[in-house]
């Protein structure tokens, strides 16, 4: 039986990963803004879930809470961070650029780095997880600081590691990168090549215990990732992607 922690639990691909990871037998943390509907999730496994509402770009509150559940849980084994935001932005909205960048950088920074500290601290040989994306392979004219921040999380996950070898801590990372998948993250709009929900965490569910340490979901986004990075940046700059 494992102790996971998963922040962005309330809706889309954290909630699944949640109710999976609960189904399995596990001990199971959540933690999103809106507290009702991870009280639907512990209502249905209300001996094995612990839920702490709060917004991860409140540093004070993410550390706070963090540790609130770490405690109550008697420890924390496998920690998911898939919180996230983003949403294209035709005439670059500052709103929508900076709150972007407030949860998939400031946000996943002060979580990760609070999880890795703990770890160390208390000698855990954890499992950290993060949900970066396909678009991390090249900046994207229709969502930059999608783009650039999801590419932030896989390069800072790849540090990590790197530090956690360093020091001799033990630990194990994961980034899922995937496609685009049937959330309410993309409701309202067509996107190719979009997988069903249970089939994707199904896949990223395997990926995070298999230990990988970068994994991109699924095949066909694979292969279209393997094609962009073969497209030099004077034609890419030049293409319509959106």
């Amino acid at each position: 039986m494992k102790k996971v922690l998963i922040t962005g639990a309330t809706s889309g691909i954290g909630r699944s990963l949640a109710l999976k990871y609960l189904q399995a037998g596990n001990i199971v943390g959540i933690t999103g803004r809106r507290a009702e509907l991870l009280e639907e999730i512990k209502s249905q496994y209300p001996e094995r879930t612990f839920v702490s509402a709060f917004d991860v770009t409140d540093r004070v509150a993410c550390e706070k809470s963090i540790d609130g559940l770490c405690e109550a849980m008697g420890g924390v084994d496998l920690f998911i961070y898939n919180s996230g935001y983003g949403k294209s932005t035709k005439d670059l909205d500052p709103e929508i650029e900076s709150r972007t960048v407030d949860v998939n950088v400031s946000g996943f920074v002060t979580a990760v780095n609070h999880m890795f500290c703990y770890f160390v601290k208390n000698g855990i040989r954890g499992h950290i997880a993060a949900t970066s994306s396909v678009a991390s392979t090249k900046g994207l004219g229709a969502a930059p600081a999608y783009s650039a921040t999801k590419k932030f999380i896989a390069v800072y996950m790849e540090a990590l590691e790197q530090k956690s070898a360093m020091i001799g801590a033990g630990l194990k990372f994961t980034t899922i990168k995937p496609g685009f998948i049937d959330t309410d993250f993309i409701k309202g709009d067509s996107y190719p090549l979009t997988m069903d929900k249970e089939y994707a965490v199904r896949r990223i569910y395997r990926a995070i215990e298999r230990g990988k340490r970068v994994k991109i979901i699924d095949w066909r986004w694979s292969v279209v990732v393997s094609l962009w990075r073969l497209i030099p940046r004077w034609l890419w700059v030049r293409l319509r992607i959106s």
